[in-house]
C-alpha cells in the first residue's frame, strides 16, 4: 500500500511496512525476555479500513478512562506490551496464518485456539489480557452466532497498549468488564464463544488474538512466542511446551497444555515504562512544513524509541482523521525533534510523542496543533 513518507533527519532510517506483510518484530528478543518490541525506524501511514462499529449491548464505564487503577498497572503508567498468553486451559492450536495444517488458512497473523473438550459445547474458558492497557469494544453480539454477519470478528474486545500498539480478542460469548477499564495483563476480559462469522454455530467455540500496530486499522503483527507461567517462573509458549519454535510451526490441532503456574507470575506492579513526553512543541518550519520538538527523557527511564505521530485535520469532515491514517514516524532514543514535509497548505495538523522501553509504551502525549502555510 503506498505511503508518504515525512522528512527525516540524516540520523533516522526509514523502512516502509507492507499493509499485510509480516512486521517480522519479535524475532530478535531472547525467550527468557519479552517477546514484543516496539517497531524501530519506521515511517508508514496506514491504510484506511472500516471503524470497528459502536457496541451498545455493554455500557461504558462512568469515570475517565484512566481514573481507576487496579494491581498491575496504574493511571500514570497505563500500558504494557502484549506479550503474555491470553489463556489458562488446555487449548488446541487452529490458524495462525500459514502453519501445517493451515495452507491457506488466515490472511493476516492471528491465532485461532479451542479449549480442548469445549470445542463443540459452550466454553467457560476465560480470555485474559496480553498486556496492560485500556480496554475497548468493537462489536457486542451477546452470545449470537450467525455464518453471515458482517463482523467476522463476533462480540469482540480490544486493548490500547500505547504508541498505537492494540490486541485483538474475537468470537467471545461474554465480555467481561467495559469499554474505558483500565486493565492488567492476565486480566479476565471475555469468555471463548462462537460468534461472529462461524462455519458450524455451536459446534465451534474458539477465539482468535492478534495484535496490530498503527491502531485498530493498522499493521498486523507475527507473535512468534508469548509468554505464561511455568512451574518455576516464566516461560514462552509454544517452545516451552512443544517441539517448535514459533506458533506459525505448530500444526492445526497441536494441544497445548494448561499452564503449569496458573498465573501466579503476572506482574503485580505497575510497569516501569517511561514517563509521559513533555515539552513537545509543534511549530512551522518552511512551506508546508512542521516540526515536532520534545524533551529528551531522563536516562534512568532505558528509553528504547521514540514514536512521532502526526494527524491532519479535514475541513469537510470538521475532524481529524481516524488513528489508522495517521503519520507514524519511529526514532532512535535520543532524538528530540522531527520535520514533515509536503503537508497540505493552510491545513491544522496535530502531533503527539510517546516513549518505549523494555516494559512498554508511556502514556500518550498531549496533542499539540500547528496550521501549515
Amino acid at each position: 500500500m503506498p505511503t508518504r513518507a515525512p522528512i527525516m533527519s540524516r540520523r533516522t532510517r526509514t523502512t516502509r511496512i507492507p499493509w499485510r506483510g509480516p512486521l517480522a518484530l519479535l524475532a530478535a528478543a531472547p525467550l527468557a525476555a519479552a517477546v514484543f518490541t516496539a517497531p524501530s525506524g519506521v515511517s508508514s501511514t496506514a491504510g484506511a479500513r472500516p471503524a470497528p462499529r459502536a457496541a451498545t449491548a455493554v455500557p461504558a464505564a462512568p469515570a475517565a478512562v484512566l481514573a481507576a487503577a487496579s494491581a498491575g498497572t496504574s493511571a500514570g503508567h497505563p500500558y504494557s506490551d502484549p506479550v503474555w498468553y491470553p489463556l489458562q486451559v488446555e487449548a488446541k492450536i487452529d490458524c495462525v496464518r500459514d502453519n501445517p495444517g493451515c495452507p491457506n488458512g488466515h490472511k493476516f497473523w492471528g491465532i485461532d485456539m479451542s479449549p480442548t473438550g469445549q470445542e463443540h459445547k459452550p466454553s467457560n474458558a476465560k480470555v485474559l489480557a496480553m498486556g496492560a492497557g485500556v480496554m475497548h469494544i468493537a462489536d457486542a453480539h451477546g452470545d449470537k452466532c450467525t455464518p453471515t454477519t458482517k463482523s467476522s470478528f463476533g462480540t469482540e474486545v480490544w486493548i490500547d497498549h500505547g504508541g498505537g500498539v492494540i490486541s485483538r480478542y474475537g468470537h467471545l460469548s461474554r465480555i467481561i468488564g467495559h469499554a474505558g477499564d483500565l486493565v492488567r495483563a492476565g486480566q479476565a476480559i471475555g469468555v471463548v464463544g462462537d460468534t461472529g462469522k462461524a462455519s458450524n454455530c455451536g459446534r465451534n467455540f474458539y477465539t482468535d488474538f492478534n495484535v496490530k500496530h498503527h491502531h485498530y486499522g493498522g499493521d498486523g503483527a507475527q507473535l512468534k512466542r508469548l509468554k505464561t507461567c511455568g512451574t518455576s517462573g516464566a516461560v514462552t509458549y509454544p517452545n516451552a511446551v512443544t517441539r517448535y519454535s514459533i506458533f506459525n510451526d505448530v500444526p492445526k490441532r497441536t494441544v497445548l497444555p494448561a499452564p503449569a503456574g496458573g498465573t501466579r507470575c503476572y506482574p503485580t506492579t505497575a510497569p516501569a515504562t517511561p514517563r509521559k513526553a513533555g515539552g513537545v512543541t509543534l511549530k512551522r518550519s518552511g512551506s508546508q512544513q512542521l516540526t515536532v520538538r520534545w524533551k529528551a527523557p531522563a536516562r534512568s527511564q532505558r528509553v528504547t524509541s521514540v514514536l512521532v505521530e502526526l494527524s491532519t485535520y479535514h475541513p469537510t469532515k470538521h475532524r481529524y482523521d481516524v488513528p489508522w491514517n495517521h503519520k507514524f514516524v519511529s526514532l532512535r532514543p535520543g532524538t528530540t525533534a522531527q520535520k514533515f514535509g509536503k503537508l497540505i497548505k493552510n491545513r491544522n495538523y496535530r502531533a503527539r510523542v510517546s516513549f518505549h522501553n523494555a516494559a512498554g509504551w508511556s502514556r500518550y502525549g498531549t496533542w499539540v496543533v500547528a496550521k501549515t502555510r
